[in-house]
């Protein structure tokens, strides 16, 4: 698969939206869930599922934004959040990300498996495909893994303080709120 090349344009295509748009006004509104939506969830949502479809013609696409009915998700599959931490992001706080992954099953352990988060605005990016966290632009690591494998996710504030995340517990992973 060619996730290198898909983390790559996610990337600067994201960026590129923010720039051309950084001096606009955006205006946010409640789905039927009670959660926000902002007109950049929408916009990341069209740009991420346009490059997918154009790479990865015959995967489906489980989008935040988009999906009907998350019971019909068949493997191999993508799941999107163009913005995970909508009510951080309008609040003007920097604590989002753009959420991707590609699950090749449902079994979670499956080598196949992909994922990516990025925060364009501290230019923080986390792959599963890097031995290394690391922030684009930037000359230093954030975190070099160790030789054991130990791994952190990156999870939405919210979420985390809300308790989403409370029931899980494994050896060789911690959650952190971004």
């Amino acid at each position: 698969m060619k996730f290198q090349t898909l983390k790559k344009t996610v990337c600067e295509k994201i960026d590129q939206y923010l720039h051309d748009n950084k001096h606009n006004d955006f205006e946010s509104k409640n789905k039927q869930d009670g959660s926000i939506v902002t007109q950049f969830d929408l916009a990341f949502s069209e740009i991420v599922n346009n490059l997918l479809k154009e790479q990865f013609p015959d995967v489906g696409i489980l989008d935040e934004e988009t999906y009907k009915d998350a019971d019909s998700v068949t493997y191999p599959c993508f799941v999107l959040d163009p913005i995970d931490g909508t009510k951080e992001f309008a609040n003007g706080l920097a604590q989002w990300s753009l959420s991707l992954a590609y699950l090749h099953s449902e079994n979670v352990g499956d080598q196949k498996n992909w994922g990516m988060i990025y925060n364009p605005i501290s230019g923080f990016l986390a792959s599963s495909d890097e031995e290394q966290l690391f922030s684009l632009g930037k000359s230093h690591l954030f975190n070099q893994l160790s030789t054991k494998k130990f791994y952190t996710g990156v999870v939405s504030r919210t979420e985390y303080f809300d308790g989403l995340f409370d029931e899980i517990y494994l050896d060789n992973v911690a959650i952190s709120p971004l």
